[in-house]
């Protein structure tokens, strides 16, 4: 079974990618997590951030896909 993380923790692992400018790769090995569901959090936050900007309303579940 795979490990949970709770959402706070993700947005905390995407922001040290998405705006302090750390490597993916670093914070991935660092963090003992794989490279491809850090970048997935990234992903999200970034669009999340985006939504945010531009004024959208969007539902999670949405925010999900």
């Amino acid at each position: 079974m795979g490990k949970y993380y709770t959402n706070e923790y993700k947005e905390y692992v995407a922001k040290m990618v998405a705006e302090e400018g750390r490597k993916g790769t670093e914070v991935a090995y660092e963090l003992e997590i794989p490279y491809a569901t850090m970048m997935r959090w990234v992903k999200l936050y970034n669009e999340k951030k985006a939504a945010e900007q531009s004024g959208e309303h969007i539902t999670p579940s949405e925010l999900e896909k």
